[in-house]
């Protein structure tokens, strides 16, 4: 039973049961528990309740446990963690080995029982835990199954879950059979190893026995070991490269720190945090003093006012008093690991509690900061693990135990509140202060933790260890190949990467060039069918042979004649040429030369080769014509000499390279050599030939300027932390009045000795160690309440000495040793007494050394965590006002963020940006980031010809072809786009929308025909866009009818300016042959405001208004102005409002979930949209569509989205056992969720509360609000993909720059509009569009989902175009999600 269960857990573990530490004891505390949480909950006449109240009277049959568990898993309670954490631990319990950051505080001691059902359940998981990379190693271990009985053996295979060892072979059998007849390990095994000279012991259970290797499972799968795993093996085959393939383990070349270095280095570190804190901590109290007032004004009544107020009070008086402990508690810990106790780390904020004070309100606190540990520990776990590794490398512990971080944000956070506790505030005090501490304190860890690990680097702490790259190769495929068994197995091909690609990089496998070439030629061909373009038939070999030897005739002319490719459609016209004038080119033919020249196009674009080079290079475009008809596979091959020989010219001819006058000629040379032959690939091969060498020193060239920049940035930084070092050791010992000696030794040479030491040695070294004791002992002069803090005083001997020796170290220009040498044996001389003392003001750090603003404005917070967010090796266009555009590469980011160098394709220094500076800069759009500037010229030629060729698809769809106009549906989601955005400034905050109906167009096509009515339409679409200013949205709505929008003020502006248009529209008339006609039309405007989402209904307002104003004589501008109905729609959107509230706060909501199905062979599982139901006072659901536009209109959509979240994963955390059996769910998020700061932290939040699948949550949102959002929106997924979370993109159309904004944003899905889907089998247009979807989407690596599948022939035409995904009533009608039953029947 539950309590029974549960005591004996207790006594396993060794919890204290107020005082009663025996079976009965424990029993009483567990009930205990329970009534505070039964409290905390507000269970009111509940089982659960009941249950408790018998048993506390003597009841012994738990008959209502069922109740209480099922009320805890309802209400996210995981009830063992939390007694667990929430009570005082025993002695008794054995320490964690698991890094603390990684810790979900539900560690617990089991049975041997327990363990063999653990090892059952597990191995039903199997093959779930075989989706985990598994990595190749040899790394020696000691497999121990007791004390005795142990084994030696190689661990061979390593993944986040399990290990694979293997033995020798004169020991495989026996060790096999022994362990067979194991049905479980109960807990007692482990699997050792060395890392460095530290072990590291590993719990586990035996999982599977193969022919000659065991598979085990870890009982704590630990991050931070394997990443240890990862590191050794990286090592290990950097040493076999270097050394021949070794068997074993890498032995560890991390060098054992003495004593006195460790605390060196710990005072360091600790020096960093009292620094930080102190920087950080008058502004907390700032804030919060202000947020405490602002709280308490909002309450109503004083009492509830008076404690915000005395809780402000508080911190006022005793606000250096907190700050003083806390610093003191942080350094006293972290000194304590140093040398190698085990700290008094502060425990969450009830853990000290007896089980009989614990309180509601206590309860509530430490679930409170228990949260926000969370959440910190989540945004910053790549800092905190390196961090971590380096404690442990440093301050190892015997038996390979982890050390706790004294840094860590538990401490930081359970620290603070072990100093605030006795001011005893309330709970919703409580929230405001951790609020302003994670705005103030806590924001700014990340550089922090980058500086206490350059600190260790400095000190020779694992210098190399790369977190970074360990987590991108959590996303590699497995070293060796998997089983059959398991390879046979589906897979789940919408499985999210263990480790996200950066979001402007598309995840692309394969062969980049054959791709983009592929997806090309398929676009080419629609864009072809869209135009109605004619091709000829596929080429006979005799045919295609006489094409190309006309095409090396006229290659051979080129090379005295190349004016002929100057022009756009030049390469093409010649290719007419060579097959003869008249004769259709193929469809291959024509995406031959389209290719060829879109990518020369590209190459030369941005003038990155030198003029001289440029029309010699353009030339190739035939060679190259010549050899993509003779091998259509030329792309898909990567060592074909065409491409290579392009890309080495591109590279040789950059107008940056230092080495472009030694190249030309041989540039020169090699392209007239290809020119010259007349086969289609010899002269490729000889000009590759001829600047492979070239190549190869212009690489290497570049690589050494990007290394010597790199280690010259780096140089760069150390100074600036041995400058800040010695600034802020300096401040500390001269911030009382000291002796001359002291400051005229400084001057005279002893700084620059403490920057010596510091470069040379480090911190953790002895010489940094005694030249700063130095001058801290004559700054004492004998006292000894200042020479008490020395951990052991010299004397004056020894004091001497050491500055004789390290006088003499140091270069003497401007001053004599022996002055100073005779000055500080005065001062040892002479009475402490009689010593006269100064203050020294210590000289600011120069402005190069300053570190960056701790807070900066709340208008740049945003794009400065967008910077931070940047990485090396990242290209950029950086533009600047009156110079080209420039492409630049990330080569170095400093530690502090406080310097960011780009450098150029040459790998030389080209600019460097401060931390404002770059936030600026991506503000302003001056900064943007590039997807393909790394890649060679020929793939960066292709991808931006996929990119080119979609836009012209997507522009020939949303335009009408007569005017250049967008088309009816194009306009209305660009007038819907630009009317939800919200106003740049006051002034462009209102707009009018125009309406416009030509009555004369019948006429015209009637008396003259349709070519005459094609001419007036081309007529007056020049009069129009000659009238409108550039950029006006114009649509062609219709046959003869047009809207526009204008930003104008409707009552200023806006009527005037129609009546002008409509006066310019009929000033002329049309003339056709011998007709004249008058031109006469119906025009209306309406005024309408940015940032609402009233554009559909105002634009069928003024065409409603030209359509009356045709009735009443058309002779003046109609305009659309609100009456009496506006204010009755205001008063019935009210009632929707408070129907909003209600509806959320009664939970008169509820969840639909409708399938999204794989088809085409893809054998993922299929997952589920959410959809929102609004009910009725009878409970019955009613359409939602009118509650979700009330509810965005009223800003409500943000807490409908918190609804809709916290529901579905409540679900999912009652159904674990249905989460297997399907992909995920799909909910839909809302541009209010996107813009809310908050929004962010909720779901975090929700994250912690229920731990559930995150790759189960797939969130969607749709193409407009992405598009409108752009940055916003990808900051917003790149965050939540990070924690391993999918992204949908909803309503996909054919927007003319979606390609370019799909790249920007790191979906997994595209979901295409179903508009499009709905009559694909009917509309030319529509297979078109979806196709071209399917082929971009496939092309940037993303799952393709068509929805509104209704019938099975739409079925059939989404599968042949390659569509992932179908979603349809085909497939059933929507299900409420409480009938959602997948199990098996």
């Amino acid at each position: 039973m539950l309590v029974d269960a549960f005591v004996r857990k207790i006594c396993v573990v060794g919890i204290p049961a107020v005082g009663m530490p025996d079976t009965q004891g424990a029993e009483q505390a567990l009930c205990q528990f329970f009534q505070v949480v039964v409290f905390t909950c507000n269970i009111r006449d509940r089982p659960a309740g009941r249950y408790l109240n018998k048993r506390n009277h003597g009841a012994r049959t738990p008959a209502h446990a069922p109740q209480v568990s099922r009320y805890f898993a309802k209400q996210h309670l995981d009830w063992q963690s939390l007694l667990l954490s929430f009570f005082r631990q025993g002695e008794t319990r054995q320490a964690s080995s698991r890094y603390s950051i990684h810790q979900a505080n539900n560690a617990k001691a089991t049975t041997p029982e327990q363990d063999i059902r653990h090892a059952r359940s597990s191995r039903a998981r199997t093959m779930e835990q075989r989706k985990e990379p598994r990595h190749a190693c040899a790394v020696e271990a000691v497999l121990a199954i007791t004390d005795s009985d142990t084994h030696r053996c190689i661990i061979s295979e390593y993944s986040r879950n399990g290990l694979r060892l293997t033995f020798a072979p004169n020991e495989a059998t026996r060790v096999l059979r022994q362990l067979s007849l194991r049905p479980g390990l109960h807990g007692t095994a482990t699997v050792s190893f060395q890392q460095g000279r530290q072990p590291l012991h590993l719990p586990v259970i035996l999982m599977h026995i193969g022919e000659n290797y065991v598979g085990l499972s870890l009982r704590h799968p630990d991050p931070a070991i394997y990443h240890v795993l990862q590191h050794l093996a990286a090592a290990q085959a950097a040493q076999q490269d270097d050394q021949g393939p070794a068997q074993g383990a890498l032995q560890g070349r991390q060098p054992m720190l003495a004593p006195r270095q460790k605390q060196h280095l710990m005072q360091a570190a600790c020096s960093r945090i009292h620094q930080y804190l102190h920087q950080h901590y008058s502004g907390f109290c700032y804030q919060l003093d202000h947020a405490l007032l602002a709280a308490a004004d909002k309450e109503l009544t004083n009492e509830a006012q008076q404690h915000y107020l005395i809780a402000q009070r508080a911190f006022r008086q005793q606000r250096q008093k907190i700050f003083t402990s806390l610093s003191r508690s942080l350094v006293t810990n972290a000194l304590a690991l140093s040398r190698g106790e085990i700290p008094d780390s502060p425990a969450d904020p009830q853990q000290n509690a007896p089980l009989a004070l614990v309180t509601k309100n206590d309860f509530e606190d430490w679930l409170l900061v228990r949260v926000i540990i969370s959440r910190f520990e989540l945004r910053l776990r790549n800092e905190l693990i390196e961090l971590q590794i380096r404690l442990d490398a440093a301050f190892g512990r015997p038996g390979g135990k982890r050390n706790t971080n004294p840094f860590s944000p538990a401490a930081l956070c359970n620290g603070f509140f072990d100093q605030i506790r006795h001011l005893e505030l309330g709970n919703p005090q409580l929230e405001v202060v951790y609020g302003v501490l994670q705005q103030t304190v806590l924001g700014g860890l990340e550089p922090l933790y980058r500086q206490l690990n350059q600190l260790f680097i400095d000190a020779d702490i694992l210098p190399d260890i790369d977190v970074t790259r360990y987590l991108a190769d959590q996303a590699r495929p497995a070293a060796t190949q998997p089983p059959k068994s398991q390879a046979a197995q589906p897979v789940a091909a919408d499985e999210p990467p263990k480790a996200q690609p950066d979001a402007a990089t598309p995840a692309r496998r394969g062969n980049t060039a054959a791709t983009a070439y592929g997806t090309a030629s398929q676009l080419m061909a629609l864009h072809r069918q869209a135009q109605g373009q004619r091709a000829g038939a596929i080429n006979s070999p005799e045919q295609q042979q006489a094409t190309l030897e006309q095409l090396a005739e006229l290659q051979q002319q080129l090379m005295t004649d190349g004016d002929r490719l100057q022009r756009s459609g030049g390469l093409r016209q010649l290719l007419q040429q060579a097959k003869g004038l008249g004769k259709l080119l193929s469809e291959q033919e024509q995406d031959a030369a389209d290719t060829v020249e879109s990518l020369f196009d590209n190459i030369m674009q941005g003038e990155r080769i030198d003029g001289e080079l440029a029309d010699a290079f353009r030339k190739l475009q035939v060679p190259l014509l010549r050899s993509l008809l003779d091998n259509p596979d030329l792309f898909a091959e990567d060592s074909h000499p065409a491409r290579q020989a392009l890309n080495h010219i591109a590279l040789l001819a950059d107008r940056g390279s230092s080495n472009l006058a030694a190249n030309t000629p041989v540039i020169l040379e090699a392209i007239n050599g290809i020119l010259g032959d007349s086969s289609s690939n010899a002269g490729f091969t000889q000009g590759m030939a001829q600047l492979d060498q070239l190549v190869t020193r212009e690489k290497r060239l570049i690589e050494r300027n990007l290394l010597r920049l790199r280690q010259s940035c780096d140089g760069k930084q150390r100074l600036r932390h041995a400058n800040r070092q010695i600034h802020q050791e300096l401040t500390r010992i001269l911030s009382k009045p000291v002796p001359q000696a002291v400051p005229d030794l400084l001057e005279h040479g002893w700084r620059s000795l403490l920057l010596l030491s510091y470069l040379r040695e480090g911190v953790a070294s002895r010489s940094w160690a005694m030249t700063l004791q130095v001058i801290e002992q004559l700054a004492a002069n004998r006292q000894p309440q200042y020479l008490n803090t020395l951990e052991r005083v010299l004397d004056d001997a020894e004091l001497l000495q050491l500055v004789e020796k390290g006088l003499a170290k140091i270069p003497t220009l401007h001053f004599s040793p022996q002055q100073q040498l005779k000055q500080v044996s005065s001062l040892l001389a002479c009475d402490p007494a009689g010593v006269p003392l100064v203050s020294v003001e210590v000289p600011p750090l120069p402005a190069d050394d300053q570190p960056p603003p701790a807070n900066p404005t709340p208008a740049l917070q945003r794009w400065i965590r967008r910077a931070r967010a940047l990485r090396n090796n990242q290209w950029f266009q950086y533009s600047q006002e009156g110079q080209p555009d420039s492409l630049l590469q990330l080569v170095w980011i400093a530690d502090d963020y406080g310097l960011f160098v780009f450098a150029n394709h040459q790998g030389t220094r080209s600019l460097d940006l401060g931390q404002k500076q770059i936030a600026m800069a991506l503000r302003d759009g001056r900064l943007s980031l590039l997807s393909e500037a790394a890649l060679p010229a020929v793939e960066q030629g292709l991808d931006a010809l996929v990119q080119k060729v979609y836009d012209k698809l997507a522009f020939d769809s949303c335009h009408d072809p007569l005017t250049g106009f967008l088309n009816r549906k194009a306009f209305c989601r660009s007038l819907a786009q630009q009317i939800a955005a919200p106003a740049p400034d006051e002034e462009s905050s209102h707009c009018s929308l125009m309406f416009i109906d030509i009555l004369q167009f019948k006429v015209i096509n009637n008396a003259c025909g349709y070519d005459a009515g094609d001419q007036f339409l081309s007529e007056l679409a020049r009069r129009l866009t000659n009238f409108l200013p550039p950029g006006t949205l114009i649509g062609r709505l219709g046959a003869d009818q047009f809207a526009l929008l204008l930003d104008e003020e409707v009552e200023d502006q806006g009527y005037a300016s129609a009546r002008q248009l409509k006066a310019v529209i009929e000033e002329a008339r049309f003339h056709y042959e011998e007709h004249s006609f008058v031109i006469n039309c119906a025009l209306a405007v309406a005024g309408i405001a940015r940032g609402s989402n009233q554009a559909m209904e105002r634009l069928r307002s003024v065409e409603a208004a030209a359509s009356l104003s045709k009735k009443k004589g058309y002779k003046d501008v109609l305009m659309v102005r609100p009456g009496d109905r506006q204010l009755e729609a205001l008063d019935q959107v009210m009632v929707w409002v408070t129907r909003i509230n209600r509806a959320l706060d009664n939970d008169n909501l509820a969840l639909r979930c409708q399938q999204i199905t794989p088809i085409g062979g893809n054998r993922s599982l299929p997952h589920y949209e959410i959809l929102l139901s609004v009910l009725d006072e009878q409970g019955e659901a009613m359409p939602p569509a009118e509650f979700i536009k009330v509810a965005e209109e009223y800003n409500r959509m943000a807490a409908v989205d918190r609804w809709v979240i916290e529901h579905v994963l409540l679900w999912m955390h009652e159904n674990p056992e249905q989460l297997p059996l399907f992909g995920g769910f799909s909910v839909n998020l809302s541009g209010q969720s996107l813009n809310d700061d908050t929004f962010l932290d909720f779901i975090f939040d929700a994250m912690v509360r229920y731990p559930v699948p995150r790759e189960k949550l797939v969130f969607e949102i749709t193409e407009t609000v992405a598009i409108t959002n752009l940055e916003d929106a990808a900051d917003f997924i790149r965050e939540m993909r990070g924690i391993g979370c999918r992204f949908s993109l909803d309503d996909f159309g054919v927007g003319q720059s979606s390609y370019s904004y799909l790249k920007q944003l790191p979906v997994d899905f595209i979901k295409i509009d179903g508009n499009f889907v709905r009559d694909i089998n009917n509309s030319d247009v529509d297979f078109a569009l979806v196709k071209s979807i399917t082929e971009m989407g496939h092309y940037l690596r993303k799952k393709v989902i068509a929805e509104y599948v209704g019938n099975q022939a739409t079925l059939n035409t989404v599968t042949e175009l390659g569509v992932d995904y179908a979603q349809g009533y085909l497939f059933g009608q929507p299900q409420m999600l409480d009938n959602l039953d997948l199990r098996p029947r």
